[in-house]
């Protein structure tokens, strides 16, 4: 087979291979011991590294006579530990991932290292040496091409690995026809620099490490982009959501309503305004964190019968407020019944049964904004307490003369209502069975 560099080239070659693999692995480690890289990237710096000493031996081997038979071992043993490496930062950077047992890598390193110290002890000719580490390459590649395949089949990182699979293979290929080179016994050549295919194998392992090194590079920037993603996704959960009922906040409540309203001017809509009765005897008789505890089921409940357009915030304490689009107050019988009884299913597994809700509704009319609907539906709410709790009262948009005996009453009495009271003053808010 003819080479394709002649030994003459072949010296300065493997020194350009250290040369690229040193300023590969300085610039990966620099990455390493500068960056928030994640766990099992100092494998990968360790694999370039321990490529380029493996190279450097090469060139020594020639230059020290004396000390030929330990550099020839210690940089086919440095040879055989990088697919290792890079399998151990592979284990290391996807932990979640299936991979092969653990254990085939290093028995098929140490093995292989055995074989060459034996080979050398036994001073068994050249090109059975070359053999060796040859078809010791063709298995470690065997074995590392799955578990790269594997890991590259979860994206972010899919396109870079298979790219530098590809390239494995392309290695594997190379490999198999040196071993078929140098398994016969005759005419066979008697140093490594007479290999013909040598100049290739170097040209390729350079190629390799330098997409690599790219492909580590990328799968760093892809974890780090998708940890900040996953952080303001967390960010934007902790600005919008209540942490207790689970419920949009007032704020993000408030927003998302006001813009529901603008984009929908035609669709009728209802808002709901209730919270629980008697809740400050809850937290007096059985401290705050059985409050907290029927807030979370509040929310629970809640949660439990909304439709995908429906929205629905804490206010504040126990206060809760829901927006339904598509939903008139004519509509809303059978809508109360469903919460109504979510509420009460979840609230009775923390406190018991008893918990009941007084609810407030209001239509909205084209050109309100929340303050006016919050109105409205509020004193709906305080028509359902005054008329003895558990139930629930509506306030249309065009109810005046009901606005006006409202308003009068709240400001007259301070809004400390009775029962009594509420049968005449607000008789203009219409009760809602269910």
């Amino acid at each position: 087979m003819t080479a394709l560099f002649s030994a003459q080239q072949l010296p300065a070659l493997i020194l350009f291979g250290a040369v690229a693999h040193l300023a590969i692995g300085g610039m990966l480690w620099y990455v390493w011991r500068s960056r928030q890289t994640g766990p099992g990237f100092g494998f990968w710096v360790a694999t370039e590294l321990v490529i380029a000493g493996g190279y450097i031996l090469l060139v020594l081997r020639g230059s020290v006579p004396a000390l030929q038979a330990p550099l020839v071992l210690l940089g086919n043993a440095l040879f055989l530990s990088n697919p290792l490496l890079y399998e151990l930062g592979l284990r290391r950077f996807f932990p979640r991932e299936q991979l092969g047992p653990a254990w085939v890598a290093p028995l098929l390193a140490g093995s292989f290292v055995l074989a060459n110290l034996v080979a050398l002890l036994a001073e068994a000719p050249p090109h059975l040496r070359f053999a060796l580490m040859a078809s010791a390459s063709v298995c470690q590649l065997l074995w590392l091409l799955p578990q790269l395949l594997r890991v590259a089949g979860s994206s972010p990182y899919c396109r870079p690995l298979r790219i530098m699979a590809l390239l494995l293979v392309i290695i594997l290929v190379v490999q198999v026809l040196r071993t078929a080179q140098h398994l016969p016994l005759a005419s066979q050549p008697g140093q490594i620099f007479e290999d013909p295919l040598l100049g290739l194998i170097l040209l390729l392992t350079v190629l390799a490490s330098i997409v690599r090194g790219n492909t580590d590079l990328i799968l760093i920037h892809s974890r780090a982009e998708l940890a900040l993603r996953n952080a303001q996704a967390e960010l934007e959960v902790r600005a919008n959501i209540d942490s207790l009922s689970g419920l949009l906040n007032r704020h993000c409540f408030e927003a998302r309503l006001q813009a529901r309203l603008a984009s929908s001017a035609r669709q009728p809509f209802t808002l709901l305004l209730f919270d629980v009765d008697r809740f400050k005897l809850i937290n007096d008789q059985c401290g705050h964190p059985a409050g907290d505890a029927v807030i979370r089921a509040l929310g629970e409940g809640v949660r439990a019968v909304l439709r995908e357009a429906d929205l629905a915030g804490r206010l504040g304490g126990d206060e809760i407020a829901i927006l339904l689009p598509a939903c008139s107050l004519a509509q809303l019988p059978p809508v109360l019944a469903r919460l109504r009884a979510s509420v009460a299913n979840c609230t009775a597994r923390v406190h018991g049964p008893g918990i009941t809700l007084s609810i407030g509704a209001t239509d909205c009319k084209a050109g309100e904004d929340f303050a006016q609907l919050y109105h409205r539906a509020d004193l709906a709410m305080y028509a359902a307490k005054e008329g003895g709790r558990n139930c629930a009262c509506s306030l249309a948009g065009g109810s005046e003369a009901a606005l006006r005996i409202a308003e009068t009453h709240n400001e007259a009495s301070g809004q400390n209502h009775s029962a009594e009271k509420a049968a005449g003053q607000y008789r203009a808010a219409d009760s809602i069975p269910g």
